[in-house]
């Protein structure tokens, strides 16, 4: 028997590619990403576009793992405790949608403040970008 499972995606505003083959690819992405821990993700946010620097220690600074992009997702329990997994997907190049590994952080509530400006990791609805649900089907 099949499941279809609906995903709500977002994207951070000014995170949108202008290509919509850029959109779709990126989407695809970040429920691969999400998919490495085997869960069934109900929402998805693009934090933004591949680059190869990360947060180590309060500090900004050459990623060692690479290129990558930067994801948030959540299952039913984070959209209903208000919490989610930050991810990255590492890919080759920043226009390289191809999946190669991906990395996770535990669980953290939505409001924890950004480092860099104290904005909440996932800001509410209304100040993203939403685009419509995808089913993705499971056997």
């Amino acid at each position: 028997m099949s499941t279809i499972n609906m995903v709500k995606f977002f994207f951070m505003r000014g995170s949108v590619p202008k290509d919509a083959v850029d959109v779709q690819s990126l989407m695809t992405l970040a429920y691969q990403t999400a998919r490495e821990q085997n869960i069934y993700p109900k929402q998805i946010l693009i934090r933004g576009l591949g680059h190869s620097t990360t947060t180590i220690a309060g500090r900004y600074q050459p990623d060692p793992d690479g290129n990558h992009f930067t994801f948030c997702y959540k299952d039913e329990n984070h959209v209903q405790s208000r919490t989610h997994i930050a991810c990255h997907g590492y890919t080759p190049g920043p226009k390289n949608y191809q999946l190669s590994k991906a990395t996770f952080v535990p669980a953290k509530p939505d409001s924890t403040p950004k480092s860099r400006n104290n904005k909440p990791v996932w800001p509410a609805e209304k100040d993203l970008v939403v685009v419509p649900p995808i089913g993705y089907n499971h056997q």
